[in-house]
């Protein structure tokens, strides 16, 4: 079985979509095909930009550089176009449940150790 094939999205006001339009453009990726009109879920229209990960993620991460308004969509497969809140914190990898895990443990240990002095 194939993973997920995500497709991502940007909605902005006339504003947002000028600047949206600008830095796209210097990424090769700001063309007329990009911006399209999409229903979600709920039968609402949209006039997003369809973009790649990594633009979504340069928002994310420049959010005081880039001050606009904006919504970020996905499509997951071939579902319903579906807001997605770009500062929503996400459940920690494995790894990392893992390291709060064993830090928990040292500290319980020294914890006990600093105790029976």
């Amino acid at each position: 079985m194939k993973g997920k094939l995500t497709r991502w999205f940007i909605e902005g006001d006339a504003f947002t979509n000028e600047a949206l339009a600008v830095e796209l453009a210097k990424r090769g990726e700001g063309t007329a095909e990009n911006q399209m009109i999409l229903k979600d879920n709920k039968g609402k229209e949209h006039n997003v930009w369809e973009v790649k990960f990594e633009f979504v993620s340069f928002l994310q991460k420049n959010k005081k550089a880039f001050p606009f308004k904006f919504k970020v969509f996905r499509i997951v497969n071939k579902g319903p176009l579906q807001e997605w809140d770009l500062y929503k914190r996400r459940n920690p990898s494995r790894k990392t449940v893992r390291a709060m895990q064993d830090l928990k443990e040292i500290l319980e240990k020294k914890a006990k150790g600093a105790g029976t002095c």
